[in-house]
């Protein structure tokens, strides 16, 4: 564990908030913490974490990933987003 992690997990255990700045650093991915430190933050309420849906249009109309049937999610992971570059340069020749 870094010095960071040990630190935090120091005050975690001493009911001491880290202040907003840091937490805005985690969240954003400028400072990383390991699982257990990332866990407790979380278990004590001081970071809040939803699910993010993800929608994908079929058959012309949008639905959210999350409600596809096993087939269809199957599907889903075999996609290939096709490189926009190679289709502008292909376009623009």
């Amino acid at each position: 564990m870094n010095e960071i992690n040990e630190m935090i997990f120091e005050a975690i255990k001493k009911d001491q908030k880290p202040p907003k700045e840091f937490v805005l650093a985690v969240l954003s991915g400028e400072i990383q913490l390991d699982d257990n430190v990332m866990g407790a933050l979380i278990d004590k309420g001081w970071i809040n974490r939803q699910k993010c849906e993800v929608w994908t249009r079929v058959m012309g109309y949008f639905r959210p990933v999350s409600q596809f049937n096993a087939g269809k999610k199957a599907e889903y992971a075999e996609r290939v987003l096709p490189n926009v570059e190679s289709i502008k340069a292909v376009t623009e020749s």
